[in-house]
């Protein structure tokens, strides 16, 4: 009798544990880790040189730093999606990346559109900023690994906390900037460490 619980035991202890494996080879990285450390600093860099050379106006930052930090940043994005479709064998039409695609496109119009009101009403909130990246992280973390909820949560925590303290000026905004860049270098970080995890 004895036996026979340790055997049911031991049986209910492997079920598990393929039941983990199988949940985690299920989490795969949506683009390359790499990807995400490009974006950090680049969001770093532009922080900065929006910070020394353009601190009082946003209109001519935009079109100087930010436009082409997006082309920059829109190419590296396209060429490591490219090259983990290609890595992943992944087909383009597969379920999994039709709902990427979708999620990106409308996050993308939304998160465009919330800007160009915050900076052309009221200027960019640093609260609401973190906010919106915070929308970002949820949809990568949903999309690849639970695991990077972490920066999730961390980003909308501030982002409440500024936003609830109406906390602004060039000091907030670069701290921000230099938030948010650290942040996508972490969530690469912490992306490779899970790739590496899940095999």
């Amino acid at each position: 009798m004895e036996a026979d619980k340790e055997e049911l035991r031991k049986y209910l202890r492997d079920l598990k544990e393929m039941k983990d494996l199988v949940a985690r080879h299920e989490e795969r990285p949506i683009v390359e880790y790499w990807d995400f450390v490009a974006w950090g600093v680049l969001l770093i860099l532009g922080t900065l040189l929006h910070a020394r050379f353009f601190p009082d106006t946003i209109n001519t930052a935009l079109l100087v730093i930010w436009l082409p930090v997006l082309i920059i940043g829109g190419f590296i994005e396209t060429m490591a999606w490219v090259y983990l479709v290609k890595r992943l064998e992944m087909p383009l039409s597969s379920r999994r990346n039709q709902r990427f695609y979708l999620a990106s496109v409308v996050i993308l119009i939304a998160v465009i559109f919330i800007l160009y009101y915050l900076i052309h009403l009221k200027g960019p909130i640093p609260g609401m900023l973190l906010l919106l990246l915070a929308v970002l992280f949820a949809f990568v973390a949903q999309m690849s690994y639970l695991g990077l909820f972490i920066e999730t949560v961390l980003t909308l925590a501030a982002g409440i906390v500024l936003t609830v303290l109406d906390v602004r000026g060039s000091a907030a905004s670069v701290g921000v900037g230099i938030f948010a860049g650290l942040g996508f270098i972490v969530m690469g970080i912490h992306t490779r460490f899970l790739e590496k995890r899940n095999g």
